[in-house]
């Protein structure tokens, strides 16, 4: 098993908490972390924006790429939102096992 990350922005701590409850229900994902506070510069059809949003670390397994990344577009309310996916090269095996132990086995 090897640990991933999925990366992506909300708008608020209102629309993370109802995605990271869903992401944990779906055992999909391990943890969601929330980084608040943050500001997006960025163009958008045609015009440019400043926001606020909140970042999202999303731990998981490498194999669970394919649903994750299906339902994070399912889920998440932007029309295109960020996804980067992040491989690991290394974890700590105890926490690794911890995200194996929580998330459903692909």
């Amino acid at each position: 098993m090897k640990p991933a990350i999925l990366y992506t922005t909300f708008a608020n701590l209102t629309d993370v908490r109802k995605f990271a409850d869903a992401v944990i229900e779906a055992e999909l994902a391990a943890c969601v972390n929330a980084f608040p506070d943050m500001r997006a510069f960025y163009r958008w059809q045609g015009e440019l924006h400043d926001d606020p949003e909140v970042a999202c670390l999303i731990k998981t397994r490498a194999e669970l790429k394919d649903q994750l990344m299906a339902f994070a577009k399912e889920h998440h309310p932007y029309d295109t939102p960020a996804l980067l996916w992040l491989e690991t090269d290394d974890a700590d095996p105890a926490f690794a096992d911890w995200i194996a132990e929580v998330t459903r086995a692909p």
